[in-house]
């Protein structure tokens, strides 16, 4: 696991427990990099906000969204937020939700809070499947055909999809059903 500590590296920029205005986020990113240039399949990165009070949107478009969008472009990498208060969560979703609208996508983030949630909404069928992966320690596409009574193809690829955008960790076993891929959190 690679721990960002943002109360630490508000420090080093000059901010106390609040982060905001744009050119802040962009010399927090800058001090961050080095650690999330190059990352190895299986990290997750915890970007705890323990000891932050406050983040303003432009903040969290500059950083935390453009510390997903660096992390998807690594496999087998997961990006989560931790120890958010309230304010800082309805920010960063501001955030995410104009930066989607913008650039017609439809990048998630996650966080943790006594669970894992995503900052926004989810398709209620990768929501039901996230939620599913995450009361188990590992799950393959035949358990979650098998629990929800769908097709073995609509299984992995609802669990490729979640893959895809950096929600979940994968790993591939070899047994006597052949080759088959493990989802994990």
């Amino acid at each position: 696991m690679l721990c960002i500590l943002m109360n630490e590296l508000a420090q080093k920029v000059g901010l106390n427990k609040e982060l905001f205005y744009r050119p802040n986020a962009v010399k927090m990113y800058t001090e961050v990099f080095p650690l999330v240039q190059y990352l190895n399949g299986g990290t997750l990165v915890d970007c705890s906000f323990e000891g932050i009070t406050g983040c303003d949107a432009s903040f969290a478009d500059e950083f935390v969204i453009n510390l997903q969008k660096h992390i998807a472009k690594y496999k087998n990498v997961v990006l989560r937020l931790s120890h958010c208060n309230e304010a800082i969560i309805e920010n960063l979703q501001g955030a995410l939700l104009i930066r989607n609208e913008m650039d017609n996508e439809k990048t998630n983030i996650l966080y943790y809070d006594s669970s894992y949630k995503f900052l926004i909404k989810q398709e209620p069928n990768l929501q039901n499947t996230f939620d599913f992966v995450q009361s188990h320690k590992e799950v393959s596409a035949r358990d979650i055909a098998e629990y929800f009574g769908i097709e073995i193809n609509s299984a992995s690829n609802r669990l490729k999809k979640l893959y895809d955008s950096n929600k979940l960790f994968r790993r591939e076993i070899k047994d006597e059903k052949g080759r088959q891929h493990l989802y994990f959190l």
